[in-house]
């Protein structure tokens, strides 16, 4: 294990619900998965195209869109959210590569 990184793992939720987005985007009624009841089957009908569809998206660099904000040096902040987000874990993030020192990020 790199550094002094603690160690990171996805609970049994987390991939269930990473389960149910990913079958909803390549079945053709994924669309019933947010309708049954617990205990109730369901047997995806697999869609070859909307499989290929999701894999271009994932394979596609992101897009930056023109009105993007990030945190500003010495406290300023460009995007709300970045000042709650942004630590040491999170500095290589585009959001808080300039957090700087204060938020735990090697100053630049």
């Amino acid at each position: 294990m790199p550094g002094n990184l603690p160690f990171f793992a996805y609970a049994n939720d987390d991939i269930f619900f990473l389960e149910a987005c990913l079958f909803s985007q390549v079945c053709t009624n994924g669309d019933e998965l947010f309708a049954l009841n617990v205990g109730e089957r369901w047997t995806c009908e697999f869609s070859e195209l909307a499989f290929r569809e999701l894999q271009q998206v994932l394979l596609a660099p992101p897009i930056e869109s023109a009105d993007t904000t990030v945190c500003m040096p010495s406290g300023r902040v460009g995007h709300p959210p970045c000042e709650q987000w942004c630590n040491s874990y999170t500095c290589d993030q585009l959001s808080c590569v300039s957090c700087g020192t204060e938020k735990g990020c090697a100053s630049e």
